[in-house]
């Protein structure tokens, strides 16, 4: 991980040891950014996860609030019942198309632009009433297979994970932001060797340019190293 590299300083770039540099300079960072996109990722995710979670308990707690016992309705075998969402710009058409059908309707506000909705019918009306449904943009509501039948063990799940995720977030942000801190100086001596990296490269590149190459090997005082570049330029 990127904590191997704490405290990193940049080595002594050469002619002899400057494409090994680059390939491990190289592989740190791309460590690093995949670390970064990988902690990112679990942000994305557990966002949308979140929202769907919220959405669900927003319906859930209308089914509730009008006290539609989902769990018995569903095992109804002579009645259609339909809990659903419609945007609030197609109630009104809705209610008129299906004026002539022997309908229970009953509906509540759910959000700024959409009402949570329950029809009931007689269950030969079921393939008229949802056609009629969809032609109005309706979300049907079907229980998620892993939430319990019952509406309100269904919202006790459902604020368990929201509550489960919220963890998550801190931890992972608490992650961001420690690796933040972690690679401040790391980057900047990624960027040191880079850049000696370069001055090499472009050293070595107007010498072969004039024709007369010489190779030199010693040390030279870190100091000293810009003098002595200007120097041999």
């Amino acid at each position: 991980g990127w904590a191997d590299y704490t405290g990193y300083a940049p080595p002594n770039v050469t002619a002899d040891n400057w494409q090994s540099l680059l390939e491990n300079t190289n592989q740190k960072i791309l460590s690093l950014k995949q670390e970064i996109e990988t902690l990112n990722g679990s942000l994305a995710g557990m966002s949308e996860e979140n929202e769907e979670l919220t959405n669900l308990r927003r319906f859930l707690h209308s089914m509730e609030n009008v006290d539609e016992d989902f769990e018995g309705i569903s095992d109804l075998k002579f009645v259609y019942v339909a809990f659903a969402s419609m945007p609030v710009k197609n109630c009104e058409a809705f209610q008129t198309a299906t004026a002539n059908l022997p309908l229970y309707r009953k509906q509540t506000p759910l959000t700024e632009d959409s009402c949570f909705m329950v029809v009931a019918s007689a269950g030969k009306h079921k393939e008229e009433v949802e056609r009629i449904l969809r032609t109005y943009h309706a979300d049907i509501f079907q229980m998620p297979p892993d939430l319990p039948r019952n509406v309100k063990e269904a919202l006790k799940e459902v604020n368990r994970r929201l509550k489960e995720n919220e963890e998550k977030e801190k931890a992972v942000n608490e992650a961001i932001k420690r690796l933040g801190e972690e690679s401040k100086d790391n980057l900047a001596a990624f960027k040191e060797t880079s850049e000696n990296i370069l001055t090499l490269l472009l050293a070595e590149k107007k010498i072969l340019q004039t024709g007369r190459l010489a190779t030199i090997k010693g040390f030279v005082p870190k100091s000293k190293f810009k003098e002595l570049t200007q120097t041999i330029n």
